[in-house]
C-alpha cells in the first residue's frame, strides 16, 4: 500500500519528471480493455482512418516532432493506426483520468465531441481531456480526433506532456498492447478448444467426425480385446473396417485439398488432426494384425505415407510462401525510409524557400521605406529652400485638387460591400470614407457570409471580409483557411472584376487557445495570399493592436473579446487605409491647425533675460 501512495505522489506535479517513476507504475494498473470496449465500441470508428488535413499531414507516427508548429502556437501532433486507437484510449484513461484524476492537485476533465457519435465517419468526433490545476487553470488539453488517429496536446504547459508524460504513455501503451496480444493468444490456444476450433469451418467439421468415428472404434475395439481377448473378426466385420478406412482416406484428402488454401496459422492445427489421425490408424492396424487383412493394412500404410508427402510438401510451400512475404515486406520497409527520407528533404527545401522569400520580402519593405524616407526629405529641403515657390506650389495644387475633387464628385465613386462580425456594428460605414460608397453588413460566420454572397445582387467594385474571429472558436486554423478560400473563389466566381481586402483576427484575451488559433489563421492568410501573388487579394493587418506581441488591455471591453471604443476606432483607422490602398485612392491629407504652432517661439531670438 505504501508503494501506491509513493506512485500517486510522482504523478503529482506537471513539471516534475515522471519518466523515472514510470516503470513502477506500470506494476500497479488494470490492463483489462473490456470497460474501452464497452465505452467506446468498434462499431463507433470508422474501418479505415480518414486523411489528415493542414500540417497534421506531417505529424509522425507515434511520435513527437516539437518543430512541426510554430512556437507560439504551444502545440504539438501525432498520431496512430486503427488499430491502436483502443490501445490509446485505454493509455489515456489510465494515466490521466483514473490516476492523476485521484490526486487532489489536478482537475480531470474527460468528454466527448460531439456528446453522441451518431455517425463513425463525422470528423468531429472526438474525445477531449483538460488538465487543470487546482486553481483552474487549463495547463494543456488532449484532442483525440478518432476518425483520424491524430492526438493533438495544446496549452501553455504543452512541454511538460513531451519532456514528462509522453515517454510515460509510450510505455503503458506497450504494456497495455503485449497485455492485450498474451490474452488473445491464450484464448486461441486453449489446449480444451484446440480440436473443437481447427479452422470453424468444413474442413473443422470433417476432421471432428472422422476423429469421432476414428476414438468410437478404438474404444470399442479395445473393449472387445479386453473381454474377449480370443474372437476372430469374421468377414464382414474386416469389409466394414476397410471401408471405414477408406472413409476417413477420403475425408483426409478433401481436408488438405480445400486446407491448401487457408492461411499459414491453421496450417498447425490441420497439421496436428492429421498426425491425430495417421497415428489413431497405426493403433488400429497393430491391434488387428490379421494376416488374410495384410494386403489392405499394406494399401492403407502406402495412404498413409502419400499423405505425410502431400503434408510436406504444403509445409515446403507454406515456407516458401513466408519467405516471399519476408522479402516483400523487407522491400516495403526500405521503400518507406526512402520515402520518408525524401519527404524530409522536400520539408527542408520548403522551409528554406519560405526563409528566402521572407527575406526577400522583407529586404524589399525596407528599401521602400528608405526610398520614402528620402522622398521626404527632398520634399521637406525644397520646402525651406523656396518658401514662395511653396505657397504658390500649395495654392496651385490647391486648385488642382479642388478642381479633381469637383470631377471626381461629379463621376460615380466605387462601391464598397463590408462583410463582418459584431465587432464592425460600431462603425459608421457614412464617415469610414468619403472616397467610396461603403455597405456594411453584419455576419457572425463564414457560412452566413457565404449565404448573403449568393443571394445579394448588388455588384460591388471591393469586398472587405471581417468574418475569422468567430469560427476560430470551434474550427481549426486549416478549416478557417480552407472555408475563406471557398468565400473568395465564391466572390471572384460570381464579381469577377472586384477586389478583396482580408480583414486580419483582432487580438482577444478571453481564451489563451483562440487567441493563438488567431495568430496562426493571420500567418496562413500572409503566406497564402504572398505566395499566390494575386493583386486583387490583400489583407488589412491590425498589428498595431498589440504591444510585444500581446494585445493591450485599453482596446477591448471587459468580456477581453469584443473591441473598446478605442479598438474600434484603430480597427476603422486599419480598414480605411486598406480601402484606399486597394482602390489606389490616395489619402486625405490633414491641414495643421490655427493653433499649432511650427516651432519653438525663442528660436533665432537668443536667451531671454528677466
Amino acid at each position: 500500500m505504501q508503494h501506491t501512495c509513493d506512485k500517486t505522489d510522482k504523478m503529482a506535479g506537471l513539471d516534475q519528471n515522471i519518466v523515472n517513476g514510470g516503470p513502477e507504475l506500470l506494476d500497479i494498473i488494470d490492463f483489462s480493455m473490456d470497460k474501452v470496449y464497452k465505452d467506446y465500441p468498434v462499431k463507433m470508428f470508422p474501418k479505415i482512418l480518414h486523411k489528415r488535413t493542414g500540417k497534421a499531414k506531417k505529424c509522425l507516427f507515434e511520435d513527437i516532432d516539437i518543430n512541426l508548429y510554430e512556437k507560439e502556437a504551444r502545440m504539438i501532433t501525432f498520431f496512430t493506426n486503427v488499430e491502436r486507437i483502443h490501445p490509446w484510449i485505454k493509455t489515456l484513461d489510465l494515466f490521466y483520468y483514473d490516476h492523476m484524476g485521484n490526486n487532489d492537485k489536478f482537475d480531470i476533465k474527460w468528454y466527448d465531441v460531439p456528446t453522441t457519435w451518431s455517425d463513425p465517419n463525422d470528423n468531429n468526433n472526438s474525445i477531449v481531456i483538460e488538465i487543470l490545476d487546482k486553481e483552474q487553470t487549463l495547463q494543456f488539453n488532449i484532442t483525440f480526433f478518432v476518425t483520424t488517429g491524430t492526438i493533438r496536446v495544446q496549452g501553455s504547459k504543452y512541454m511538460t506532456f513531451v519532456h514528462s508524460h509522453f515517454p510515460v504513455l509510450t510505455q503503458i501503451l506497450a504494456k497495455v498492447i503485449d497485455n492485450a496480444t498474451h490474452a488473445t493468444v491464450e484464448e486461441q490456444f486453449d489446449p480444451d478448444q484446440t480440436l473443437k476450433d481447427v479452422n470453424d469451418n468444413t474442413v473443422s467439421s470433417k476432421l471432428d467426425d472422422s476423429l469421432t468415428s476414428i476414438k468410437s472404434t478404438i474404444h470399442k475395439d479395445v473393449h472387445e480385446r479386453t473381454n474377449t481377448p480370443t474372437v476372430t473378426c469374421s468377414t464382414s466385420e474386416n469389409t466394414n473396417l476397410v471401408d471405414h478406412f477408406s472413409h476417413i482416406e477420403k475425408t483426409i484428402t478433401e481436408a488438405i485439398i480445400q486446407t491448401a488454401s487457408q492461411q499459414s496459422n491453421a496450417y498447425t492445427k490441420l497439421m496436428t488432426a492429421i498426425t491425430t489421425s495417421c497415428e489413431t490408424l497405426t493403433t488400429i492396424i497393430k491391434a488387428n494384425p490379421r494376416a488374410k487383412d495384410q494386403s489392405e493394412v499394406t494399401s492403407l500404410q502406402k495412404t498413409i505415407s502419400t499423405l505425410r508427402d502431400r503434408l510436406l510438401h504444403l509445409e515446403n510451400q507454406l515456407k516458401i510462401q513466408d519467405g516471399n512475404i519476408q522479402i516483400e515486406r523487407s522491400n516495403n520497409e526500405a521503400n518507406i525510409k526512402s520515402l520518408q527520407s525524401l519527404l524530409d528533404e522536400t520539408r527542408k527545401q520548403l522551409q528554406q524557400s519560405c526563409e528566402t522569400s521572407q527575406y526577400e520580402f522583407n529586404q524589399y519593405t525596407e528599401k521602400n521605406k528608405a526610398q520614402d524616407e528620402v522622398i521626404q526629405l527632398k520634399l521637406h529641403i525644397a520646402a525651406q529652400l523656396d518658401a514662395n515657390m511653396a505657397k504658390e506650389t500649395s495654392a496651385t495644387n490647391k486648385a488642382a485638387t479642388n478642381q479633381q475633387q469637383h470631377t471626381y464628385d461629379t463621376q460615380s465613386k466605387p462601391k464598397v460591400l463590408f462583410l463582418g462580425t459584431s465587432n464592425i456594428k460600431a462603425i459608421n460605414e457614412a464617415k469610414l470614407t468619403t472616397a467610396a460608397t461603403v455597405e456594411k453588413v453584419v455576419k457572425y460566420t463564414l457560412k452566413e457570409t457565404v449565404a448573403f454572397v449568393t443571394s445579394h445582387e448588388d455588384r460591388p467594385d471591393l469586398v472587405v471580409l471581417h468574418s475569422l474571429t468567430n469560427d476560430l472558436k470551434h474550427l481549426t486554423p486549416q478549416q478557417c483557411i480552407d472555408e475563406l478560400n471557398q468565400l473568395i473563389s465564391l466572390i471572384h466566381g460570381k464579381w469577377s472584376l472586384a477586389k478583396i481586402i482580408i480583414s486580419l483576427t483582432t487580438p482577444r484575451k478571453d481564451d489563451i487557445g483562440f487567441f493563438t488559433n488567431g495568430q496562426i489563421i493571420n500567418a496562413l492568410v500572409k503566406q497564402s495570399i504572398i505566395g499566390n501573388k494575386v493583386s486583387s487579394v490583400t489583407y488589412c493587418e491590425h498589428s498595431n493592436m498589440l504591444l510585444q506581441g500581446n494585445p493591450i488591455n485599453d482596446l477591448l471591453t471587459d468580456d477581453k473579446y469584443h473591441l473598446s471604443t478605442k479598438g474600434v476606432s484603430i480597427l476603422a483607422s486599419n480598414i480605411k487605409k486598406s480601402i484606399h490602398s486597394a482602390l489606389d485612392i490616395p489619402m486625405p491629407t490633414q491641414q495643421r491647425g490655427r493653433s499649432q504652432s511650427k516651432g519653438p517661439r525663442g528660436y533665432g531670438r537668443g536667451t531671454r533675460r528677466r
